[in-house]
């Protein structure tokens, strides 16, 4: 996929499959509940602009017709959960 096609198409293709895995993640979660408390998710598909710089500063041209395989970061999922702990120690 060029980053034409990606402006195009891909870029719904791949908010698509990261709300799938944020479902997926969340239905998975949801037999948990007494032990994990899933609070937010939030998903977003790599923005135009982000993904022409990161092919820029990785050398791959913008008409390289395999873009996805070179940059894999297209998709994103987060998940936040609630915790009870008043604090976290980070070393």
């Amino acid at each position: 996929m060029t980053l034409d096609e990606y402006d195009r198409f891909g870029q719904k293709i791949y908010a698509d499959l990261a709300d799938f895995i944020a479902k997926a993640l969340s239905d998975g979660l949801e037999a948990k509940r007494s032990d994990i408390r899933l609070q937010h998710v939030k998903t977003r598909p790599k923005g135009l602009t982000s993904l022409r710089e990161k092919l820029e500063k990785n050398g791959v041209a913008p008409d390289d017709q395999r873009i996805e395989e070179k940059i894999k970061d297209l998709a994103g999922c987060r998940l936040v959960f609630y915790t009870n702990t008043a604090s976290i120690a980070c070393e």
